[in-house]
């Protein structure tokens, strides 16, 4: 459950970067952290099989985890909302800055 769960929100991840203009970024933030997680559970997999659990997926890895991811996002959306023209990207990569705008 837990593996087609990270593979629907990578697919997601990667329409959203491919198929919208307004999140993009959000899209590619979505895939990278799908990837990781399920990156953990693989390198577990292949370096220490003996300790590998569903919770190598490190999806419940913390209360402050799971707080600041729900941070990136509400700070995401938040802008998003409230600068709807502007770049939005958690890398801090802005167009103007590169003389692209």
């Amino acid at each position: 459950m837990r593996a087609w769960f990270l593979g629907s929100a990578c697919a997601l991840g990667l329409i959203l970067s491919f198929y919208t203009s307004t999140v993009r970024h959000f899209g590619w933030y979505f895939t990278a952290l799908s990837i990781f997680h399920w990156g953990e559970y693989y390198i577990t997999a292949v370096t220490n099989p003996r300790s590998l659990t569903l919770e190598s997926y490190l999806l419940d890895h913390s209360r402050e985890y799971k707080v600041a991811a729900a941070a990136s996002w509400l700070e995401f959306f938040t802008e998003w909302l409230i600068f709807p023209g502007k770049a939005h990207c958690v890398t801090g990569y802005n167009k103007k800055y590169h003389g692209i705008e």
